[in-house]
């Protein structure tokens, strides 16, 4: 199952055979939908129990517990297959620039903790709650070349290498104090300190003199910023007298 109507099935088999196969596959899925609902709401205290388990674990910092027929008794069929473990690292470091604000943005919409060092760098320390799906998110993960054929769905989720980011695995969170963040930023400059430091030191050039200028920051106004400083220093040209 499902039973094949698409690709050559859809050219190959007549149309009866096709609506009768496309009504079983409803049918089976229809069922399935059934049959999940009904066991959650048949057990939804240990599905609950079971979910904060797993955020207690990650607190902790604790080992994954491997599938089996000991951990999981009643289950028919499980096999090596069926053990997806990880190691995870005791925190990572995420890069104080556009790309590493836009990673820890979706990191904090994903209710992922997410602290800022006093050097000005992310960190994600992994003894929180949802350590898996930070880990899925900032990890490079392995190599699944061998299994492309099984895979069904999205088997990457590096957002870290896919937005740019700079992401580091590390042993131990930096031993400078740490902060929660609430919005990232990928400058503590604001808005108006951005324009202040975009303005030339000479009177003889008015391009932005800093990298912050030149890349023009795309995030949280930033690049208005860039823009202003921009256009105030031909503003300025234009107001020279004798200039050309």
């Amino acid at each position: 199952m499902p039973l094949q109507v698409d690709n050559e099935a859809y050219d190959a088999l007549p149309t009866a055979e096709l609506r009768r196969r496309a009504t079983v596959n409803v049918a089976v899925a229809g069922a399935a939908l059934r049959a999940t609902l009904d066991f959650a709401r048949s057990h939804r205290g240990s599905l609950i129990a079971d979910q904060i388990e797993m955020f207690r674990r990650g607190v902790a910092g604790a080992a994954q517990v491997p599938v089996s027929a000991r951990t999981v008794p009643g289950v028919p069929g499980i096999g090596p297959e069926d053990v997806c473990t990880t190691e995870f690292p005791r925190a990572y470091t995420i890069a104080a620039d556009t790309a590493g604000a836009r990673l820890v943005a979706h990191l904090l919409a994903n209710d992922v903790r997410v602290l800022r060092a006093a050097t000005g760098a992310y960190v994600v320390d992994m003894h929180q709650p949802k350590r898996g799906l930070a880990n899925a998110l900032l990890a490079d993960g392995r190599d699944i070349s061998g299994k492309v054929s099984a895979m069904y769905d999205i088997s990457a989720w590096s957002l870290g290498r896919l937005w740019g980011a700079t992401v580091e695995p590390v042993t131990a969170p930096p031993g400078t104090p740490l902060t929660a963040v609430s919005t990232p930023s990928p400058s503590r400059m604001s808005p108006r300190t951005a324009t202040s430091a975009c303005r030339s030191p000479t009177r003889r050039s008015s391009r932005p003199s800093t990298p912050f200028c030149d890349k023009g920051f795309r995030y949280a106004g930033r690049r208005t910023a860039a823009r202003s400083c921009r256009s105030r220093g031909r503003a300025r040209r234009r107001r020279r007298p004798g200039r050309r």
